[in-house]
Order: structure tokens, then C-alpha cells, then sequence
């Protein structure tokens, strides 16, 4: 009868950190999508002309959350008031911001996460002209339509495939591996 046999060696098992995975990639997720919103902005302010401010400063506020510069010069401060529809407009830097609000929203089921930028444009000369042609009988700088946020959703989106993969942390640096005897 053969003598059973004896094998001596080392077994490495890996063991996963799906908890730091979890929270690492959730953090780095939130931060990759306020950059592709910076990406947007800088797209959709880069396109806006400035008359009286109104238009560009409208995104001031969200600037400032971001830390994006939001230029806006030279300013035509003649012009105070725009009427629409029976409706009184305030124009100016100082008016500007009470015509934008914006919104992140993040939200977690079990498996999945869920990153959201809402805003809201109420200044409706500035969402006219980004979609429709502008009246002949003004003397814009840039003739409308800007197609603003249209640009800022293709560098929002192109962000999101393009450089924000790069950005995450790689997998590997969640596991640790155990070394056993085996005899």
C-alpha cells in the first residue's frame, strides 16, 4: 500500500473590503459629477453673450458653490427693466441670481446610487434665446439661438465617459491578501 501523500505549501486567499469599496467609490462618484456640472458650466457660460449681465450672472450662484469664475463684462447699465407678458423684469448683476436655482441630488438604494443636478432658468429672455432665433429689430452682439446648454449637456456627458473613469480609484487597493499554510 502507497503512504498517503503530504503536500506543504502556502493558499492565498483575497479578501475583499466591500464596505470601503462601497463609501470610497460613493465619495469619488459625487465628487467626478460636481466636475462634469464645472464642465457644464464653463460650457454654458462661454456661450451666453453679455448685454446687461442679467443672462451670464444668472449663474453666478452656482459659480460660487462650484468655484467657478463666472465672468460678466462689459455691462450695459442703462437698461434696468424688461417687460414681458405684463411682467416686470429686474436686469443687472444685482437681479440676476433670483433667476436661477439649482439642486444636487443624490440618493441610495442597496446596490445602486444615483447622482442628479436639477436647475431651474426662469429668466425667459435667456431661455428664449437659447433655443429660438432672436428678434430682427434688436441689436444683439451674438445673434441667438446660443444653444448653451445644449454644448453644456455634450461636456457634461462627454466628462462623464471620457475623464471621470480615469479619476476612480482602482479596485485593487481593496483587498488584502491572507496567506495560509497548508500542510
Amino acid at each position: 500500500m502507497t503512504p498517503p501523500m503530504k503536500i506543504k505549501g502556502k493558499l492565498a486567499i483575497r479578501r475583499w473590503s466591500l464596505r470601503n469599496i462601497s463609501r470610497t467609490l460613493n465619495k469619488e462618484y459625487e465628487v467626478q459629477h460636481r466636475q462634469a456640472v464645472r464642465a457644464w458650466l464653463r460650457e454654458v457660460i462661454s456661450r451666453v453673450p453679455v448685454y446687461t449681465g442679467t443672462s451670464k450672472g444668472t449663474f453666478k450662484p452656482l459659480g460660487r458653490y462650484l468655484r467657478v469664475a463666472v465672468p460678466v463684462s462689459p455691462v450695459n447699465t442703462t437698461k434696468k427693466f424688461f417687460y414681458y407678458r405684463g411682467k416686470k423684469y429686474p436686469l443687472g448683476l444685482s437681479a440676476a441670481e433670483n433667476y436661477f436655482m439649482f439642486q444636487f441630488v443624490s440618493r441610495r438604494t442597496l446596490f445602486t446610487y444615483s447622482y442628479t443636478f436639477n436647475y431651474d432658468i426662469t429668466l425667459p429672455y435667456l431661455v428664449w434665446n437659447d433655443i429660438q432665433p432672436g428678434p430682427s429689430w434688436f441689436p444683439f452682439k451674438t445673434p441667438p439661438p446660443y444653444h448653451a446648454t445644449d454644448a453644456g449637456e455634450e461636456a457634461y456627458s462627454k466628462y462623464l465617459s471620457e475623464v471621470a473613469p480615469t479619476r476612480l480609484p482602482k479596485i485593487g487597493k481593496f483587498s488584502k491578501v491572507i496567506n495560509r499554510r497548508v500542510s
